[in-house]
């Protein structure tokens, strides 16, 4: 698509498949984030936990869900 980029028959398509491209390296980035956000997370939380140790501010959802989580595998 890129070396018919000036060709008058190409035109809408490539302006779709550029437009396309943006929104998936958009969305890629974001899941980019999202997947480090959750490993430096588990990082920190899973020594703690099999120390049983305090892990989160008491009455957070991160600590409610690690407590859950203790009970389905730890118990």
């Amino acid at each position: 698509y890129k070396s018919r980029k000036n060709n008058p028959n190409w035109v809408d398509d490539y302006q779709a498949i550029k437009k396309e491209h943006f929104w998936n390296q958009i969305f890629n980035l974001l899941v980019f984030f999202d997947s480090m956000e959750l490993l430096t997370i588990l990082l920190t939380a899973f020594p703690r936990i099999m120390n049983s140790e305090q892990v989160f501010i008491p009455g957070c959802f991160l600590d409610k869900f690690v407590q859950f989580l203790r009970k389905m595998f730890f118990m």
